[in-house]
Parts: C-alpha cells; structure tokens; sequence
C-alpha cells in the first residue's frame, strides 16, 4: 500500500474491497461510488544498505545520459 492510500484509510476515506483494491470514499468523488480504486502497487522497499548504491546507480545513469563522466 502506498502512503497516499495509507494515509486516506487512517481517515476512513478508502476501504480495501480485495487486496490491492481499494474503495475511495464518495465525500472525495462527488457522491459518485465505483467499483473500485484500481489495483495500488505495492512499494518495493530497500534494504538500507542498498539504498545508497541504487542512488549512485542512478545518479550515474543520469550522468552517462548527459555525457559525463561521473
């Protein structure tokens, strides 16, 4: 569940109708109810001793876009 998600469910603005699937609220959409909220990906988390390395990873990416060399 993302942090958006997360936070509006703390609220008891969306509901989970299935995992992944949530429900939004009609107060946030104008009293209109659907089926459902499309599927909320699950946020891959890092191990912290990585998270270092894929920012350099991608920082260097950027870097070789532009022609430079990091």
């Amino acid at each position: 569940m993302n942090r958006a998600v997360k936070q509006l469910a703390d609220k008891n603005l969306v509901w989970l109708l299935e995992p992944g699937v949530y429900q939004i609220h009609p107060l946030l959409t104008g009293g209109k109810m659907r089926a459902g909220l499309a599927a909320v990906p699950g946020i891959d988390s890092l191990a912290p001793e990585r998270f270092g390395e894929r920012l350099r990873q991608r920082y260097e990416g950027r870097l070789a876009n532009l022609g430079i060399s990091a």
